[in-house]
């Protein structure tokens, strides 16, 4: 019976030892490997499998390869409890040792070794490993990965990755044997599908150098496919199966010209990324000898793709000998050398630096804490397990397959790093320190955050208060302005109604006021139309030997054809402006409609119209009783027609004899 008091054991998340069989799962470029390995029993079962022609590169390559062998290997392994390691053959991940800043300081922390590898490889987030050389805490190796592409890879694992406890690059298995050699100064390099890794390493002084080199087996039997015409499958078997490295080696004279003139076509192919390869190789270990006083290496041991590219050893002993770098060269082709089975939790595990929720896998978020990963909603188990981890280790004894000092550290990250029932806002509020090695925020940062979203709410609450205040403030003043142009209106039509005229101090009554004239316009316009154009015209016309200036407001606009007639609506704007004598047609004398057409080349028929405002200049000094303007300039055609009209009137009645 379960009492409902007592807890129970997280089995998932344990601090003890990994048991069961392990599956290590080496990804390469080329296909991928997998093999089983027992405490008891050693190495087991053995599968592999092809890449095959994939057009991927890189990590899209790596993820895709890693998907097809999840697909292949048979169920009844994936589904074992023991560990799964997975071994990356990637050049996303990059290795530096503690004597670079600011890792070279005592007790560096977790958050200070992840901004330094944001910004070694200028991505959003990384996760790292680290591991000491010869057991000493102050010389370690670093290995960083950008967390996106390792959760890319993870992702690829599917509902596998429950079993993943360590992932880990295939570069590592030359740093272990650097350390675990008898050679002062270690030089090894790795031959992959896309590229060539080379380590230098010298344990008594603790440096480690790695440099990655794009010329691969792929990249070389690239070259030769294009410059061949044949297939890249072709050209991938033809380097295994016979070596073409050796006959390039007349061309390679130092740092000269590549002299082809007597090599094949896939020599020459060979030759320019071959020629590369060995001027960088010599250039690293000149400058880790020379530039760093760290010691030339006497050998230098192969290992990866070895049998994919044949002649490789031969081909190397023979430009590094020339050129006096070091002694013949040792090979060894196996899977990432005698690699250390079973050793999960030491080395470089790219796993451990992801603490917090670090990494995200789809929408989920997971933190590695005692060799699992876990979700947010597990941490809790994964607490007390990493509490027992920290007793054992003030007792005096370090859990399996933790290197010294990071099981505490992990206990303490996941301690600082709980998520359910509000742990995130518990953690926000509080205002205990953090420990070194976490990488959350310390209790000042908290206090700052927490005083930063005061200070918004603050500037949040002014904005909107001002705000407020400001619009009161418009709407005050908008009504303000309606009720005085109300009291303006109203006091002109009251002086229109008495009869009031203006006084006859004023001397600029003739002035036409267009202001007044486009706002008329505007004003007793409707919906139904809309003006286009709005200009003066002047006509000069001869009428019985007097010359006649006459001055016209054109008015264009137009009109969507409607069941009431556009024509009607036209007609109401005509009488609608004539109706407005003290405004628009103080100054006209009439308002005639001169035609309209209908304007068939925009995309709705519409109807054109032109209107005309005769202008008088004198009909306001009339209206005024005010003289005339201008008497000797040519008069107004409506003043000439009265002339006329007067003169035959004249003339009628002298023929009758009324005079």
């Amino acid at each position: 019976m379960k009492l409902p008091w007592r807890k129970t054991k997280n089995k998932r998340v344990s601090d003890e030892a990994p048991t069961g069989t392990e599956l290590v799962l080496k990804i390469g470029a080329l296909g991928w490997t997998a093999w089983t390995y027992r405490l008891d029993e050693g190495l087991g079962q053995r599968w592999a499998g092809e890449a095959g022609d994939l057009e991927e590169q890189g990590s899209a390559r790596l993820t895709r390869i890693l998907r097809l062998a999840m697909q292949t290997l048979p169920q009844t392994v994936l589904k074992e409890p023991g560990p799964l390691t997975l071994l990356l053959d990637s050049d996303d991940i990059h290795y530096v040792d503690s004597r670079a800043q600011p890792l070279a300081a005592g007790g560096v922390s977790a958050a200070t070794i992840r901004r330094h590898g944001i910004q070694l490889l200028d991505v959003r987030d990384v996760s790292y490993g680290r591991t000491a050389l010869n057991g000493s805490s102050e010389r370690q190796i670093y290995g960083f990965i950008d967390s996106r592409v390792l959760g890319e890879y993870l992702a690829a694992l599917d509902k596998n990755f429950s079993r993943l406890e360590a992932v880990r690059g295939c570069a590592e298995a030359l740093i272990q044997r650097g350390m675990s050699g008898d050679d002062e100064v270690y030089a090894g390099l790795h031959v992959s599908g896309e590229h060539v890794r080379l380590v230098l390493l010298n344990r008594r002084l603790g440096a480690v150098l790695v440099r990655t080199f794009p010329t691969g087996v792929l990249t070389l039997a690239g070259q030769v496919a294009e410059l061949s015409g044949i297939p890249r499958k072709e050209a991938l078997e033809g380097l295994a199966e016979r070596d073409y490295l050796s006959g390039t080696l007349p061309s390679l004279r130092g740092a000269g010209e590549i002299e082809s003139v007597h090599l094949g076509p896939i020599e020459r192919a060979l030759a320019p990324a071959l020629k590369q390869l060995a001027n960088q190789i010599r250039t690293s270990i000149d400058f880790f000898a020379d530039q760093q006083a760290c010691g030339r290496p006497g050998r230098l041991e192969v290992l990866g793709e070895t049998d994919r590219l044949q002649g490789v050893a031969p081909w190397l002993g023979t430009v590094l000998g020339e050129n006096g770098a070091h002694a013949p060269i040792t090979v060894d082709s196996g899977e990432c050398g005698d690699w250390p089975a079973g050793s999960v939790g030491v080395g470089v595990n790219l796993l451990t630096g992801v603490e917090g929720s670090g990494l995200s896998i789809g929408k989920l978020h997971y933190a590695y804490v005692n060799r699992r990963l876990v979700m947010d909603n597990k941490r809790g188990a994964a607490r007390r397990a990493s509490a027992r981890s920290v007793r054992e280790v003030e007792g005096g004894g370090n859990p399996a397959g933790t290197t010294a000092g990071s099981g505490m550290s992990r206990a303490r990250n996941a301690r600082s790093g709980q998520v359910g029932e509000g742990g995130w806002f518990r953690r926000l509020l509080s205002s205990e320190s953090s420990a070194p090695d976490d990488d959350l925020p310390p209790a000042t940062a908290r206090q700052y955050l927490m005083l930063a979203y005061v200070l918004m709410a603050a500037l949040l609450f002014l904005a909107w208060d001002e705000y407020e205040r400001l619009a009161k403030r418009h709407d005050a003043e908008a009504v303000a302005y309606i009720n005085a142009l109300n009291t303006q209106t109203s006091l002109r039509q009251q002086l229109r109604d008495l009869g009031y005229t203006q006084a006859p101090i004023q001397v600029e009554v003739d002035k036409v006021l267009w202001t007044e004239k486009f706002l008329s316009l505007a004003d007793r316009i409707n919906a139904h139309l809309w003006l286009t154009q709005v200009y003066l015209s002047e006509e000069e016309r001869q009428l019985d030997k007097i010359k006649v200036v006459s001055k016209k407001l054109v008015i264009e606009g137009a009109a969507l054809p409607s069941t009431r007639g556009h024509v009607a609506e036209i007609a109401d704007y005509m009488a609608r402006l004539e109706a407005d004598q003290n405004g628009f047609m103080v100054d006209f004398r009439e308002i005639a409609f001169e035609g309209s057409r209908i304007d068939d080349k925009d995309q709705d028929h519409i109807v054109r119209f032109t209107l005309a405002g005769w202008y008088d200049e004198n009909k306001r000094l009339e209206d005024q009783g005010a003289p005339r303007k201008h008497e000797n300039a040519p008069v107004s055609l409506d003043h000439t027609l009265d002339n006329v009209e007067n003169r035959n009137r004249t003339l009628e009645r002298a023929r009758r004899g009324d005079l």
